[in-house]
């Protein structure tokens, strides 16, 4: 059977990508939570899932199993294999979609942003894969302090939201200052009566 990271690859329907992380970053952010581990096959929304090619066998390689019409996911689960799956998710969907025939060129190409504009963005690009590696350090510390892999999990994400919360509240006043407007210099001049 497929790894479940090589699974994600198959699966080219974007709403089951979707749903699949939505999925996978519920049961991350309360694994204990048994009502997360648990989908609903008749669910309209887990169907996209698993009516997508190679969407059931990806569910199975997460591990959920078939229970009279649902599907779950035990609790003695690896959690890493989740915050993989998450992570490949995540970078499938930021992927640009291959175009089904190539565009035409621009007459003109657009000028790269303003440094300035750059930073102030939405989220830079590299943010995902750092908060990942950062939640997967944190998970270690956690596990070495409790074996418990489902509270650890917990714990590191709270940790990794706290830390984030900071840094946001941090770069807000930087972020502000780069934007406000500034004074324009002018020279005085004498008018002649």
């Amino acid at each position: 059977m497929a790894t479940a990271v090589a699974l994600v690859a198959s699966l080219r329907s974007q709403s089951a990508l979707e749903t699949l992380l939505k999925v996978v970053s519920n049961i991350l952010k309360a694994p204990t939570e048994p009502k997360y581990r648990t989908l609903k096959t008749s669910n309209a929304k887990i169907s996209v899932i698993t009516e997508a090619s190679g969407g059931t066998e990806l569910l199975r390689a997460l591990g959920f199993e078939a229970e009279a019409g649902t599907l779950v996911l035990p609790m003695g689960s690896d959690l890493n294999v989740l915050m993989d799956v998450q992570r490949a998710i995540t970078e499938a969907l930021a992927a640009p979609a291959a175009p089904a025939a190539a565009p035409a060129a621009p007459a003109t190409a657009a000028p790269p942003p303003e440094p300035a504009a750059a930073a102030s963005g939405p989220v830079p690009p590299q943010l995902p894969a750092t908060a990942q590696a950062r939640l997967h350090e944190l998970f270690a510390a956690e596990m070495a302090v409790d074996g418990d892999a489902n509270a650890a999990a917990a714990r590191a994400l709270g940790r990794l939201q706290k830390e984030a919360a900071a840094a946001l509240a941090a770069a807000a006043p930087a972020a502000a200052a780069v934007d406000a407007p500034q004074p324009m210099e002018t020279e005085e001049e004498e008018l002649d009566d």
